[in-house]
């Protein structure tokens, strides 16, 4: 397997979800799928994983990605109708406190059932594996959490430059950035 440092993979993967970004509210399941892939190739190779191990702990790891997935999901929905509940006029207490006892329940449900197929996932893993895997876990986690950050900048950013083109002030024509003003808009939403 070619071994590629940090920065050339992490520019990789910001490129190919630059250009899945635009399309990921209509398909948020190949960039997770994009994500697990690439998460299961670093892993592949930080815990020097046995013939026996893989199959059983990528597909451990999957069952709890797939759990944690459904359930902030779920909780999406439920921040919406909390939404939703206070627009209106008159917010109804009852279905107000409803929702918030659904989204504690499904916070809660995520901390303990997570976190024990998780757990679960590691004891297959002896101790240096699961200390290398808890440190690959945080850094991955923040630098997916960058890499889409980066990625929906870019894409703010070419729309933002779309809608200067079409009213002629995009960068390098009369009236744009590139003419010595104070910058126009750009940056501003």
């Amino acid at each position: 397997m070619l071994k590629l440092n940090k920065l050339k993979l992490l520019t990789i993967l910001t490129c190919v979800l630059a250009i899945t970004v635009p399309a990921a509210i209509a398909s948020a399941e190949n960039v997770r799928e994009l994500v697990h892939a690439y998460r299961v190739w670093k892993l592949t190779d930080v815990l020097d994983l046995s013939e026996e191990q893989m199959p059983v702990f990528y597909s451990r790891l999957k069952e709890v990605d797939k759990l944690e997935a459904e359930i902030l999901e779920d909780q999406r929905e439920v921040v919406k109708r909390l939404a939703d509940i206070l627009d209106d006029e008159e917010i109804d207490e009852q279905k107000l406190q409803k929702a918030l006892d659904e989204h504690r329940a499904l916070r809660l449900k995520r901390i303990e059932e997570v976190g024990r197929m998780r757990d679960e996932a590691e004891m297959m893993l002896s101790a240096r594996q699961r200390a290398r895997y808890v440190v690959f876990d945080q850094e991955f986690r923040t630098d997916i959490r960058n890499i889409i950050q980066k990625a929906r900048d870019l894409e703010r950013m070419r729309r933002m430059d779309e809608r200067l083109d079409m009213q002629g002030g995009g960068m390098g024509s009369p009236g744009g950035r590139s003419s010595g003003g104070s910058g126009g808009s750009r940056g501003r939403r």
